[in-house]
């Protein structure tokens, strides 16, 4: 029953499968949940499930000048389902960036359908995906629009929008 943006000053707690599947419906509501531009917004570990309608996710950032930066708004190892949702402005920085809006991890799970993913980006030396990067797992797409996604990267850019490693 809440209405507006709210705005993270760090990332929220991991979704663990001991804690069960996690459902944030926003409908009815307009409801966006921002990373303020400084924080990745949600992490999904293996075994847990994420759930999410009718919300928007919006800056959410994974800077991380010494390692792979993987997922601006939602690093996926587990089960992430997304309905009727817009994920913009979300992005990833460092020496390797991967997923502006999701990373989906190898064995992950990702379903999107009806939603909309705009302005996302990665940026480095090297990157890959955009909106959305999959390592591996499976991955569904259906329904739903890209448009002014990005990669700027020095060497290599792959995927402005979408890119699937391929692995298993």
């Amino acid at each position: 029953n809440v209405s507006g943006t709210i705005t993270l000053g760090s990332t929220l707690p991991t979704i663990t499968a001991a804690g069960g599947t996690l459902t944030i419906d926003g409908t009815g509501q307009s409801i966006t949940i921002s990373g303020n531009n400084a924080t990745t917004i949600f992490t999904v570990n293996a075994n847990a499930t994420l759930n999410l309608q009718n919300i928007t996710v919006a800056n959410g950032k994974n800077i991380a000048p010494s390692a792979d930066a993987e997922g601006g708004a939602i690093r996926n190892s587990g089960t992430l389902a997304i309905v009727n949702s817009t994920f913009s402005s979300n992005g990833t920085s460092s020496s390797n960036s991967r997923g502006g809006a999701i990373f989906s991890a190898t064995g992950a799970s990702l379903s999107i359908s009806s939603s909309t993913f705009s302005s996302n980006y990665v940026a480095s030396a090297l990157c890959e995906g955009g909106a959305i990067y999959v390592q591996g797992g499976t991955a569904t797409i259906v329904n739903s629009s890209f448009s002014g996604n990005s990669a700027t990267c020095a060497f290599n850019p792959n995927g402005g929008a979408i890119f699937a490693n391929g692995q298993g």
